[in-house]
């Protein structure tokens, strides 16, 4: 009875400190919502389509700020390397863009950025840092899957890797895989 006693009363006090504590007065409810949390932050599809979209959309137009930046302290620093900024720019536009609005890609940028500016001398690490990402989450061609499937017509597996060589950055993959 004591703990019913205090538990009302601990109900009681939570609602006179409901404005000033909102905290205290859910801590059970919160227990259990995690756990149903869980589920639903590891699908944002299913359960928060329409709420996460709008937050990738924001995150996109941040992180689409977030390069431009850094673009920009490319162009000025890199004058001796032309080919720096159309790389880097080559290399987000192969990203997939459900990265490319993620707050993961967010976090990368404001950190490459922040040390880019505050290190400049580094700044060829910070573009390597990010072209490892970029790298990483980029769409990539199955170029195996295509030649597998026309295994029993030889002849049409023989001018896929023949038309691939006439594409660079084909070439770069299938010379990687070799």
């Amino acid at each position: 009875m004591a703990t019913a006693n205090s538990i009302i009363v601990l109900d009681d006090d939570d609602e006179d400190e409901a404005a000033a504590q909102p905290g205290p007065s859910h801590p059970l409810p919160n227990a259990a919502s995690p756990g149903a949390e869980a589920p639903s932050s590891s699908e944002p599809h299913g359960a928060r389509g329409s709420s996460s979209s709008g937050g990738k959309k924001c995150y996109k137009l941040e992180n689409e700020k977030l390069f431009e930046e850094f673009l920009e302290l490319c162009k000025m620093q890199t004058a001796d390397h032309p080919e720096v900024v159309p790389f880097l720019y080559n290399r987000q536009q192969r990203a997939h863009s459900l990265f490319l609005a993620s707050a993961e890609f967010c976090n990368i940028l404001s950190r490459v950025l922040s040390r880019a500016r505050s290190r400049p001398a580094k700044l060829y690490v910070y573009i390597n840092e990010l072209c490892t990402v970029l790298k990483a989450h980029s769409a990539k061609k199955k170029l195996n899957l295509a030649p597998a499937a026309t295994t029993s017509n030889e002849p049409s597996g023989n001018n896929p890797p023949t038309h691939l060589s006439l594409d660079p950055t084909n070439a770069e993959n299938t010379a990687s895989q070799s």
